[in-house]
């Protein structure tokens, strides 16, 4: 029987324990609660609406110069989730359910590192830091479904396979029901979420063959009986993805669209080396292969090359940054650990609160859980609403719109389309919004719009940063001022080559509206002639540089109920918000 200081010894250290394990998943849950304005979730939720209401659409929606051009949605299934949540349960829910997300899969980190003795230590630095480099890409965007999939998908094939080496070559683990059902099903909702089960599918084939490859180098003729139970699961899991709305068809756009470089996407670029920015993900990059490198466990080979393959092309594109994060915290967090034991001054790790009076264990269990405490309080302040700036999005500039009633043609800025969109692309009548081009991209613009667009937004200018069409004419910004025959042209100042476009054809275009962020353009033969049933007396245009502070709450749409005609509207502010001068 243990002693009764044994036990007091005992259970003060579970204590300590536990309150530094709740508060280490609640600063997690918090570092993964950030919360901003996604410029796509406009779109997402307004895609899964009208999916809910009317099916899902066959060609491009809300567009002009993509009429019937086939729209291959690869995100249904997740805008689905966005659409009826927002409308069942507000934008607070799908906060809190993605801080909870982000809370259990690094508990599920932190369990694995305690189920593999790794220090207390190392695995609270370690779980910290991966929560850091999924901060950026933990948002409300189809990817977050893709990031959870994978990490599943992982410790399926782990479960599956944790007794493959046994040493007679027996092993029945590919038998296991997890992976015979568990995979196929998990690729077949990762197809209907998002376009990366790609990622997924490849990771699978990778994994799959490697163990095959090494079961015939440990086993010769016995270890080649396993190989068509791999190749089996892996037919399954092919099968399974092909079980969506488009078939095979899904397949063939994604190899299309992936063959083409997308370098106007900022996450497809790579990180950058010496930006303050990514210092959180070269300190990871750093830390596991100096740990991988001077481990003194035994390393898994097929684990080696998969964690290679997955760090290439994190460094290539930024996109792919959570991944490698996910997996060398699943898979490498036993290596980090033996270089710390072969390097650090001490040998031992002794229990939280070990050797501490009942006192100061008492008084650090409650100094942890009112940390905890005061963090929650910042969860409950993050999730409350999702804050759109004025500053980031023309919200303004839509009050405008919707008072006087504009409508038709509109070329936006690619970051705001999908917000405009929604603000005024739902209608049914005539007062409805067609954009010219928005964050659907290739998915369902064929390539000569992207490149008008990006002719007008970026040109020539920044070298690299764009990619066009071989057989595309030369440069040209006008062409998506006439492509179509725009009605009206809304920009960001911040970028001063459209501005330049729009003021060299200023005897076409007219300006409307202008405030510290955005400027509305409208074609002059539409809003200033005179004789146009539309024309807009210049006293009624709002040009000057108001500026943008503040925030509201999202959706941040204008009321478009009242036009002119009527009551004037003021743009939706909130109550910390101060009031726009440029509405006076």
């Amino acid at each position: 029987m243990a002693s009764t200081g044994t036990a007091e010894r005992t259970g003060g250290t579970t204590s300590a324990h536990a309150a530094l394990i709740g508060v280490l998943l609640v600063a997690c849950a918090l570092v993964l609660s950030r919360n901003h304005a996604d410029p796509d979730f406009w779109g997402h939720v307004q895609y899964g609406r009208d999916a809910l209401r009317d099916g899902l659409p066959l060609t491009a929606t809300y567009t002009y110069t993509g009429l019937a051009f086939p729209w291959i949605n690869h995100e249904n299934l997740a805008e689905l989730v966005f659409a009826w949540t927002v409308d069942h349960g507000g934008p607070s829910v799908l906060l809190w359910m993605k801080s909870i997300a982000g809370g259990l899969l690094m508990a599920g980190i932190l369990v694995r590192g305690m189920r593999r003795r790794v220090r207390g230590m190392v695995l609270v630095a370690w779980v910290l830091l991966t929560a850091l480099n999924l901060m950026f890409f933990w948002s409300l965007r189809p990817q977050l479904f893709s990031y959870i999939y994978f990490a599943l998908l992982v410790m399926t094939l782990d479960r599956a396979f944790a007794d493959w080496r046994r040493a007679d070559g027996s092993s029945a683990a590919y038998h296991d029901r997890v992976l015979w059902w568990g995979v196929p099903l998990l690729i077949g909702l990762w197809a209907n979420t998002h376009g990366g089960f790609v990622l997924g599918l490849f990771f699978l084939f990778a994994y799959l063959g490697l163990r095959g490859i090494e079961s015939i180098a440990r086993w010769g003729s016995a270890g080649c009986r396993r190989v068509p139970m791999l190749a089996a699961v892996a037919g399954l899991a092919l099968a399974a993805s092909v079980v969506n709305p488009y078939g095979w068809g899904l397949h063939a756009w994604l190899t299309r669209a992936l063959g083409s470089p997308r370098p106007e996407i900022l996450e497809w670029r790579p990180p950058e080396l010496f930006s303050i920015v990514w210092w959180q993900w070269w300190l990871l990059v750093a830390a596991s292969v100096a740990a991988f490198a001077s481990s003194r466990v035994r390393r898994d080979p097929v684990h080696g090359l998969l964690l290679a393959a997955v760090l290439w092309q994190s460094i290539a594109h930024q996109r792919h940054i959570p991944f490698f994060a996910i997996l060398f915290a699943l898979w490498g967090l036993p290596h980090v650990d033996s270089a710390w034991r072969r390097f650090a001054a001490t040998d031992g790790d002794p229990p939280l609160g070990a050797g501490w009076t009942r006192r100061a264990r008492f008084a650090a269990t409650g100094v942890a859980l009112l940390f905890g405490m005061a963090i929650s309080a910042g969860l409950v302040a993050q999730n409350r609403a999702i804050p759109v700036p004025r500053d980031g999005y023309p919200v303004s500039a839509f009050a405008f719109i919707a008072e006087h009633g504009l409508h038709g043609r509109l070329v936006a800025r690619f970051k705001w389309a999908q917000y405009a969109l929604m603000a005024f692309g739902p209608l049914d009548d005539d007062r409805a919004m067609r954009l010219a081009f928005d964050g659907r991209f290739r998915t369902c613009y064929p390539q000569k719009v992207v490149d008008m667009y990006f002719d007008f937004a970026i040109g020539d200018d920044e070298p690299g940063m764009r990619y066009r069409d071989l057989g595309a004419p030369p440069v040209d910004p006008n062409r998506i001022l006439v492509e179509g025959r725009p009605d009206l042209v809304l920009i960001d100042r911040s970028q001063t080559r459209p501005a330049r476009v729009l003021r060299g054809n200023a005897d076409d275009w007219v300006l409307l509206y202008a405030d510290s962020i955005a400027e509305l353009w409208g074609r002059r033969s539409i809003y200033d002639d005179p004789r146009s049933p539309h024309y807009m007396d210049p006293a009624a245009r709002r040009v000057g540089d108001g500026l943008q502070v503040g925030t509201v709450p999202w959706p941040a749409l204008p009321d478009r109920t009242r036009s002119e005609t009527g009551n004037r509207l003021a743009a939706p502010r909130s109550a910390d918000s101060p009031a726009d001068p440029s509405n006076t």
